[in-house]
């Protein structure tokens, strides 16, 4: 084959599916979560670096066009001034800690990277039953995702310019509250960039450096902001990435949206287990 699918959410097949496409000189796009941990992440892409292949990853939601619209207007236009802070959660339902961390998180921490750029170290504390979780309370995630730990995640991480990113999943009583997204606060006023239970994003946004709302100020939507209708489809949510993917191989340049932004996802994700295992900060 010239093109290939790595269709399944089975994350410890991926490699496995990955390396086979390789060597068969495969270009490709997979579903994310990338890989189980590091190793397999390195050993994907020393793969398709050695046989010059272009692979994109399934991040669908950066190349949603409200999502794009957020970031003109955030990191363009200034609509809230200076950018200081990113607050994301996952959906916190029955995977709520660390299966949300890996499930729901990597779209997250990819967002957060393509808003902010790389993030240069992560501070992070996870806990099981509400005690701290150690190395005795791992578990496998209840999707083939690997090992996992904890029931409540709470990370943050430094970003250039002195921006810093959190990320939260914690179990609690009400599943699914609608938390899901990325939430940006600055100097003027703050952007909420939420994803619905469809799974398409809406935004609203806050002209009030308080970032309370409650001086007469009410949400509203962003200026100039496209139909938040984003069809909850298959064909529509990834064909820019597919489009972008074949012109990549046309003009042998690395995808907009790649397998190597997944790594770089997925170490977000390993930074939070590394740096709470540490007692500390990690780079």
């Amino acid at each position: 084959p010239d093109l290939v699918t790595i269709a399944p959410r089975i994350t410890i097949h991926h490699r496995d599916y990955l390396m086979a496409a390789a060597e068969c000189g495969a270009h490709g796009f997979m579903e994310k979560p990338m890989a189980v941990d590091m190793i397999e992440a390195d050993e994907m892409i020393a793969a398709i670096d050695a046989r010059n292949l272009r692979w994109s990853i399934a991040f669908n939601f950066r190349t949603a066009p409200l999502v794009r619209h957020v970031r003109r207007m955030i990191i363009e236009e200034g609509i809230i001034g200076t950018l200081i802070e990113m607050r994301g959660r996952g959906k916190e339902d029955h995977r709520a800690g660390a299966e949300d961390l890996v499930v729901l998180g990597t779209h997250t921490f990819d967002m957060m990277r393509y808003f902010a750029g790389d993030p240069e170290w992560c501070m992070a504390h996870i806990s099981m039953d509400g005690k701290p979780a150690t190395r005795s309370d791992i578990r496998q995630a209840t999707e083939a995702l690997g090992p996992i730990l904890g029931d409540a995640v709470q990370a943050s991480y430094g970003f250039p310019g002195g921006v810093t990113g959190y990320f939260s999943s914690v179990k609690n009583p009400v599943r699914n509250s609608g938390r899901w997204g990325l939430d940006f606060f600055g100097s003027k006023g703050a952007v909420l960039l939420r994803m619905e239970s469809n799974g398409v994003p809406n935004a609203l946004w806050l002209d009030d450096p308080s970032w309370s709302g409650l001086r007469d100020v009410a949400w509203k939507p962003l200026p100039d902001a496209p139909d938040t209708a984003y069809p909850n489809s298959s064909p529509v949510r990834y064909r820019p990435i597919i489009g972008d993917l074949l012109d990549a191989i046309r003009e042998e340049r690395r995808p907009e949206v790649s397998l190597q932004d997944g790594a770089a996802s997925l170490e977000m994700i390993m930074a939070v287990y590394a740096a709470h295992l540490a007692g500390g900060r990690i780079p």
